[in-house]
Order: C-alpha cells, then sequence, then structure tokens
C-alpha cells in the first residue's frame, strides 16, 4: 500500500513537472521563431498565462506536503544550445514566516499571543542591530499598521492603496524615513525578510503559518533553539521529525503552525529577451494566479 501510495505522489510530482516544462519548451519555440516581433512585455504576459494554466493544472488547491516538497526544491531552468536565450522558474512558500500585520493586532481580541509573538521577534532583531531608537521606527510601523497614519506612499496598483497593508515596498519607504529621521543605518542591518512576511497580497494567514516550509532562522527563534542546530536537524517539510530530534514536543505550536500544507506561493520567471533580462512575479492562491509585475533589470 506504501509502495501504491509513494508511486502515485511521484507520478503527480512527475506531471507537475512535465506540465511545466512545456511551458518552458513551447515558449522556447515561440521565442525562435518570433523573437522580432514581440515585445518582452507580451511574451511575459504570455509566461503568466501560460505558467498559471499549469499550476492550476499540476498543483491545484490541495497539494500533498510531497509534491509541494519537491515543487520547492530547486528551479527549473532552460536554455537554448546556442546561448541566445534562457529561462529560469521557481516559487516559494508565500506564508511560511510571520506576517508583518501582527504587529498591528495587540489590541484585537483572541490575537494576544500572536501580536506578543511578533513583537518579542521585532525587539530581538532590532536590538541585534543596534537600532538608536527602535522605538521611533516601531511607532511609524505601527501608526501605518493600525491605519492612523496619513503618510503617503508610492503607488501600489495591487492592494488599491490600503492604509493598513503593509506591503514590502511600504515597508522599506518606512525604512528610509527612520534611516534620514535619526540618521541610523543600522535600520538595514537587519534581515527582515528571513522572519517575516510581507502583504504582497490583501490575503495573509491571520493565524498560523506554514510551518512545514518555514524559514531556519525563524524556527530557531520560534522553538529557542541554537540556530546552528536548526540548520542541521530540519529539513523542509519534515517539521515533526525535526522536533522530534531535538526531544521538542510539536503539539506546544500547534497554536501557530497550520495543519495541512498551503498551495500559496511567491512565483517568479526571470527570462532573456533581445540582449536584456526580465523577471515577472505573480502570486499563486490555492488555484488562482494574481498580482502580475513585470520589471526589466538593470544592466
Amino acid at each position: 500500500m506504501r509502495r501504491a501510495v509513494a508511486l502515485l505522489i511521484t507520478l503527480s510530482v512527475i506531471a507537475v513537472m512535465i506540465s511545466l516544462l512545456g511551458v518552458l519548451f513551447r515558449y522556447l519555440d515561440r521565442a525562435r521563431e518570433e523573437a522580432l516581433s514581440h515585445c518582452a512585455l507580451i511574451e511575459g504576459d504570455i509566461l503568466y498565462s501560460d505558467f498559471s494554466r499549469a499550476l492550476k493544472e499540476g498543483i491545484g488547491s490541495s497539494p500533498s506536503l510531497e509534491t509541494l516538497n519537491t515543487f520547492y526544491s530547486s528551479p527549473i531552468v532552460i536554455s537554448a544550445e546556442n546561448g541566445e536565450f534562457d529561462l529560469t522558474f521557481y516559487c516559494e512558500p508565500a506564508f511560511n514566516k510571520i506576517p508583518i500585520s501582527w504587529l498591528g493586532r495587540r489590541d484585537e481580541k483572541g490575537y494576544r499571543r500572536y501580536y506578543e509573538l511578533a513583537s518579542s521577534l521585532f525587539d530581538k532583531l532590532v536590538s541585534d542591530a543596534g537600532l538608536r531608537d527602535s522605538g521611533k521606527f516601531r511607532e511609524l510601523l505601527q501608526k501605518q499598521l493600525s491605519g492612523e497614519s496619513d503618510r503617503q506612499f508610492s503607488v501600489d496598483s495591487r492592494l488599491g492603496g490600503k492604509k493598513d497593508i503593509m506591503t514590502k515596498r511600504k515597508f522599506h519607504e518606512l525604512m528610509d524615513e527612520y534611516r534620514f529621521a535619526e540618521d541610523d543605518e543600522n535600520i538595514y542591518k537587519v534581515k527582515w525578510e528571513r522572519y517575516f512576511s510581507f502583504a504582497d497580497s490583501a490575503k495573509e494567514p491571520k493565524s498560523s503559518i506554514d510551518g512545514e516550509f518555514i524559514t531556519p532562522q525563524l524556527l530557531a527563534f520560534i522553538s529557542d533553539i541554537d540556530e546552528s542546530l536548526v540548520e542541521e536537524n530540519f529539513k523542509k517539510g519534515e517539521l515533526k521529525n525535526f522536533f522530534d530530534s531535538v526531544g521538542e514536543n510539536m503539539k506546544s505550536y500547534e497554536w501557530l503552525f497550520s495543519k495541512k500544507p498551503s498551495a500559496n506561493m511567491k512565483c517568479t520567471a526571470r527570462y532573456g529577451y533581445n540582449d536584456n533580462y526580465y523577471t515577472i512575479s505573480f502570486d499563486y492562491r490555492a488555484g488562482w494566479s494574481k498580482g502580475f509585475e513585470f520589471v526589466r533589470e538593470e544592466k
């Protein structure tokens, strides 16, 4: 029975990979034939459509842990033999870190411990970085999260300018504001993205994160275990095995980690077109794709 289940899982993963590779090969053929007649943005939009369809058909809305673990393990890369074309596609878990929005939930009933976890993590990071006035930066951040701030940010069309949504772009602007107000470059020393996630879409987890794919740095903080020990013993998709190996009871963290792996990811494709490189990215949310972005890389 176990062999049969393992075979089915393997076949499903292979099917996903074949489907995605099919997208890449179709694009390669198209790039060879029509490289001079289509602009990079049109090609990016076609890629977005094709990848979205492949993910919906291959990953769906409720993939198995084994499928996601294999899918996240390495990027898909394809290139022309003559070196004129190459494309890399990969996806990363979207909800495997602490949402920065939890710092704004201090007064929400039933969410106190989520706020306290985010708060203690914030305090540790700014303390380790040696910020001159961490209270000032926290005040800027919490005013924005609570919707009390009237600060004008750069236009973020994906989220319609909602005040209480903290995107990565907004967060970086707050960092810049603090840095110039306090003349404190230590704000840039904090590796925020190893621990916190940002609202790249308006929907994010309110009370759980994807523990199976948690970052080693965040797991070390949450479990109060030395980071080197976590990096040595933790393998993505094997959270329970990790806790067992270090003698910890995973039940202590059931309030924080989601019970099932989620099909929520951030996907990126980088490709060359007419001597330039471009990146497209989008959010995949349990069967649906949204938030398409297109960027030309600077030479």
